[in-house]
């Protein structure tokens, strides 16, 4: 459950900016680390533009494989986006006021709700994916997709250890 909720706030941060590039080439065993902008925020186009790149490679998606799944699969993220950001939005609003247990319970029973949406979002489109995919492909893709998510996290928690030890003494908490 706690490695679901972090990928998907690893998922929202990215869905942003689900503008990028429709264009997946060979990529090999490319690097698979996320650019940084001017600002040191990871870019979400270079986050889908190499995640789209990933998936064709480990699921060897064709060119019209690739053109008909994808709309269908940035779709799906962008609906699950905008229900997780809808949940945040309600659970602070809450928290900020949750001063006793039944409003507590109320909010607990908002985001339950909202991982049963997500999850028939999930089977909702999984049926139109196998219009477009044989499910052998769409298992590779389901298997690429945690890895990437999952190198993404650990380049994430490295990059934030990095940052914190690169931080001079006075300025690192006390443990």
């Amino acid at each position: 459950m706690k490695r679901t909720v972090i990928l998907s706030l690893i998922i929202c941060t990215f869905m942003l900016c689900p503008a990028y590039s429709q264009s997946a080439g060979d990529c090999g065993n490319e690097d698979m680390r996320i650019s940084q902008n001017n600002s040191g925020q990871f870019s979400a186009q270079e986050y889908w533009k190499r995640k789209h790149e990933y998936l064709v490679e480990k699921a060897k998606l064709t060119n019209e494989e690739k053109d008909a799944f994808f709309p269908l699969y940035d779709e799906l993220n962008h609906k699950k986006h905008e229900l997780n950001r809808k949940v945040r939005q309600q659970n602070q609003a809450v928290q900020k006021s949750c001063n006793n247990e039944e409003e507590c319970l109320k909010a607990l029973d908002l985001i339950a709700e909202t991982n049963i949406r997500i999850a028939k979002l999930e089977k909702e489109y999984l049926e139109k994916f196998k219009q477009v995919l044989p499910a052998s492909k769409l298992l590779k893709v389901q298997n690429a997709d945690d890895e990437f998510n999952s190198s993404i996290l650990k380049e994430m928690q490295k990059s934030k250890t990095q940052t914190a030890d690169s931080k001079p003494q006075s300025q690192q908490p006390a443990a």
